[in-house]
């Protein structure tokens, strides 16, 4: 079993501060979580959501971030950083979402018509690597549950990125 926090680091229309990121990833860390999954993006680093990132880490927790839809356009920030794990989207016959901006990539996983929560207490389906970046994180999640339940100690992120190499198969160009 698992616990989650919720963080709302943005407003209702979408949009935040960095002030507000930090301080949404701040909490998380004082509450001693294992995992934060972040699905936001800015075109530039943000210097104190960057700061509060490297406190998380250093704190041993694994950080996972939505790796962005601007396709070919851009990277995408945080997921850009190399501290993250961060995640694209495949769809049904597992190929590289159009949308999924493959420099930020160093995961994928589902992303395209994915049934998901939303307004109101309601779902739809929607697409984007904000719905690939909760599968990787919940695997980390029952990966670290099986870990803490055997006694073992949690890996650091170097550890975490290692293990989910050799437990996914690559399916686009080589490499990253």
């Amino acid at each position: 079993w698992c616990r989650l926090w919720i963080a709302k680091a943005l407003g209702d229309d979408g949009s935040g501060s960095d002030e507000s990121t930090a301080a949404a990833i701040n909490w998380l860390v004082s509450s001693h979580v294992h995992i934060i999954n972040m699905s936001l993006g800015s075109p530039s680093k943000m210097p104190q959501t960057a700061a509060a990132i490297g406190t998380a880490i250093a704190a041993g927790i694994t950080v996972v971030c939505a790796a962005g839809n601007a396709g070919d356009t851009g990277r995408s920030w945080p997921a850009s950083d190399a501290r993250v794990v961060s995640v694209g989207a495949t769809d049904v016959n597992q190929q590289a979402a159009d949308f999924s901006e493959p420099s930020s990539v160093d995961f994928a996983a589902p992303g395209v018509k994915i049934l998901s929560c939303y307004k109101g207490g309601q779902y739809a389906v929607l697409s984007g690597t904000s719905m690939a970046a909760p599968w990787l994180a919940g695997f980390i999640a029952i990966w670290f549950g099986d870990l803490m339940a055997a006694g073992m100690t949690l890996p650091n992120h170097d550890q975490v990125f290692e293990r989910i190499a050799e437990w996914t198969e690559d399916i686009g160009t080589p490499g990253k």
